[in-house]
């Protein structure tokens, strides 16, 4: 079976923007968190989420996209530590991103990545999905759409469509030390 692509131009910089549902299943997932940062929040759908549940939220940017909401930051040379990290990251730094964020989340909180289903698969990547700390996939059943932001802030919402790329949410545990993770599916 051949890939399907998106139905939209590649971005430059690797900004695309999740719908606010993609959020609430992690969020409905993780009913105990009581505060999260997005390293890579754009225009701020993680945070936003994550505000209107009363959690504690906050959000950086390697690009001002939100209008000067939030800091500018690059989230690989911060040092800054942090309960939980929730991202969207540009998928072509995803593995660098999880990586810092597994050294400047504390012990016990998570971090959680969307990404394509593809980021699963790869050689490369096979330390920090086997890897004890590694503790959730899930699946998204329906399929969501991430348009460029470029093309969310000209269109607006009604530039999303039906999605054509399966995503996932991959979690991992800071300091969990049985090895094991669950894979399950959401709508």
């Amino acid at each position: 079976m051949a890939e399907r692509h998106s139905e939209f131009e590649r971005e430059t910089d690797d900004h695309y923007v999740e719908p606010s549902w993609c959020v609430e299943r992690l969020l409905d997932c993780y009913p105990d968190l009581s505060a999260l940062h997005d390293p890579c929040c754009g225009f701020g759908t993680i945070v936003d989420v994550a505000l209107g549940r009363g959690l504690a939220a906050s959000g950086s940017d390697l690009v001002d996209r939100a209008r000067g909401r939030f800091p500018v930051q690059d989230f690989l040379t911060d040092r800054s530590r942090h309960v939980n990290i929730c991202v969207n990251p540009p998928f072509k730094i995803a593995e660098q991103i999880v990586r810092h964020a597994i050294t400047v989340v504390h012990p016990g909180g998570i971090v959680a990545v969307i990404a394509q289903a593809k980021f699963l698969a790869s050689q490369s990547r096979y330390p920090i999905f086997s890897s004890a700390s590694m503790e959730r996939v899930i699946v998204f059943s329906r399929r969501p759409s991430m348009p460029p932001g470029k093309m969310l802030a000209e269109r607006g919402e009604a530039c999303r469509g039906g999605g054509s790329i399966d995503f996932i949410w991959a979690v991992w545990r800071v300091g969990k030390t049985t090895p094991g993770a669950i894979i399950e599916w959401t709508l």
